[in-house]
């Protein structure tokens, strides 16, 4: 029984999945949206830092409609585009099951497609992250992201706009070299602590803590300094304000909205 595959991110590709598949395994490659279901990079990769494409079911309470806006290249609500594959080797699943780390960390679910061209509804297969491997601070990278756009033969335009406005990796450490680099953090701690007895060593404690590490975001660097200027009235010391926005951080207190809550 031939069964459609629904690729959501980096399957979109063709190319990619003929590298994963082998020969061409397939007889239809075609556009579908699905409704009440909304596109997220929140998917924990193996070894790095960088969020994969997962998408997660809505309340279709909260849908208004159903659709992308083409005059305005933005979304509306609850929707997304993919691209369906009809599968004509049952095994063809097992190899897509490894390289989508099923059962550890994709779950298999049936999910209503509607084909763009007719309106016909399909069932299709789709690999879900599971909760334990979602986190919802990651971003995805631009080459990633280059992955969906090989769907570009089918995607209409205002998708392919929709994918742009994802921000990636690369624009979080370009945003944070140019706005929090390290002399800003440098003279902002020292603006606030002009006692020696209070400092310590900027290039083993903030280097280490921030610019070592990239799964820190402009939003937490943002509440760092919300830390630090708030200091005075706590009367924190410099390694007291960085164990207390680490604590915060992994409590899940991202940003000073988070904090203010």
């Amino acid at each position: 029984e031939r069964r459609w595959y629904l690729g959501y991110g980096s399957n979109m590709n063709e190319e990619r999945m003929e590298r994963r598949l082998g020969e061409k395994t397939w007889t239809k490659r075609i556009l579908v949206r699905v409704n009440d279901y909304v596109l997220k990079f929140n998917k924990k990769s193996y070894n790095s830092n960088q969020g994969y494409a997962n998408i997660e079911k809505v309340n279709p309470f909260f849908r208004t409609n159903l659709s992308f806006n083409e005059n305005q290249n933005t979304q509306i609500n609850t929707c997304i585009y993919a691209i369906a594959y009809d599968i004509r080797y049952p095994d063809d699943f097992d190899v897509l099951d490894e390289y989508e780390g099923f059962p550890k960390h994709y779950t298999k679910t049936i999910i209503s497609a509607i084909v763009d061209e007719n309106n016909e509804v399909i069932e299709t297969i789709a690999y879900v992250a599971h909760l334990s491997k979602i986190d919802n601070s990651l971003y995805p990278s631009y080459n990633y992201i280059e992955y969906l756009f090989g769907g570009s033969d089918l995607l209409p335009n205002c998708y392919l706009n929709y994918l742009k406005s994802f921000t990636t990796i690369e624009d979080l450490e370009s945003q944070i070299e140019t706005d929090y680099n390290e002399e800003i953090v440098e003279e902002k701690i020292d603006s606030i602590f002009d006692n020696d007895n209070l400092q310590c060593n900027i290039d083993q404690d903030i280097d280490s803590l921030l610019f070592y590490n990239h799964t820190y975001d402009k939003n937490q660097l943002d509440l760092l300094m919300f830390i630090l200027s708030s200091s005075n009235q706590f009367n924190w010391n410099r390694d007291s304000c960085i164990k207390v926005f680490t604590k915060l951080c992994t409590i899940g207190v991202y940003s000073r909205s988070d904090l203010l809550d």
